[in-house]
């Protein structure tokens, strides 16, 4: 590991070069920088915005430093002063800056998994706050300069700006392979044989709008017997806020009494589409007083 003392005075004949200070010291709180009237000023970390700006001049080097206070400027230093400022500061300034971005990354974490399977509607809600987030992250730290805790935490947050889709991605097969491992005997028992992987991954899969296409004898009633246990096991939904919908009343009858004999299920409204749309036509004022035809 880099070591975090540095300390440096500029030759005299460095404010030829418009260093705007003579000498400046790092320590884990602050920068100290000495003006040519011998004048001290504390920056601290957070409040520096960017990495150091290094120049050439002549045989030596320039160094410049922004921050909420001001510019600071220093000249005369040779390479291997600049090599050991570098470290130095990268030292303090990344592990500065580590604390928020770890604190952003950790809230993203959390609102993740409050969520469960984390819907497109709730990542494009937050496509804002990533492109702010992008914004004011420091680059990555150069290899091998800083401690593995700290060089984590950029990599982490780097992934999650340059790679939102993987980490999207990553988020939802965590989650899926928890609840499948949770619902394992649900599952296994839903129906007279064990629902296969399709049809579990289509039982716990929340996007916003799901769409399942499956030939005649596939199973798609036993998938929605899965689904309603699901939702109503893991407490997502309760049965008087989940509708099934059939086209004809044979089937909404089937689903209807396997909810409640073989599940114990009671309260979830079965239909058909055309009785519902006999409802919402009513319900909307409608002068409809017979069921839509379907043609």
């Amino acid at each position: 590991m880099s070591s975090s003392v540095f300390q440096y005075s500029s030759p005299w004949w460095a404010r030829w070069f418009k260093a705007t200070h003579k000498a400046l010291s790092f320590s884990p709180e602050h920068i100290l920088v000495t003006n040519w009237r011998g004048e001290n000023c504390q920056l601290n970390w957070d409040g520096v915005s960017t990495l150091p700006d290094i120049t050439s001049r002549l045989w030596f080097k320039q160094v410049s430093l922004s921050s909420v206070n001001g510019g600071v400027s220093f000249a005369g230093l040779a390479k291997k002063e600049v090599e050991r400022l570098q470290r130095a500061f990268n030292l303090h300034w990344y592990t500065a800056k580590a604390t928020s971005v770890h604190a952003y990354i950790t809230q993203v974490d959390e609102l993740i998994a409050q969520k469960g399977y984390f819907r497109t509607s709730h990542w494009l809600s937050m496509q804002s706050e990533l492109d702010a987030f992008e914004k004011r992250l420091p680059p990555l730290p150069p290899e091998g300069e800083l401690p593995n805790v700290i060089d984590a935490v950029f990599a982490k947050a780097w992934t999650l700006v340059s790679q939102p889709q993987w980490y999207l991605k990553r988020s939802r097969e965590q989650y899926i392979h928890s609840v499948l491992t949770q619902h394992a005997a649900l599952f296994d028992t839903v129906e007279s044989m064990p629902l296969t992987e399709k049809q579990r991954l289509a039982c716990v899969i929340d996007e916003d709008n799901n769409l399942v296409l499956a030939g005649a004898g596939t199973g798609k009633t036993s998938t929605v017997m899965g689904r309603v246990a699901f939702l109503i096991q893991s407490g997502k939904a309760k049965p008087d806020e989940i509708l099934l919908l059939a086209y004809g009343n044979k089937a909404a009858k089937a689903m209807k009494e396997r909810l409640a004999q073989r599940l114990g299920i009671n309260g979830v409204a079965v239909n058909t589409l055309s009785g519902t749309e006999y409802c919402w036509s009513s319900r909307r004022g409608n002068a409809v007083h017979q069921p839509v035809s379907r043609r």
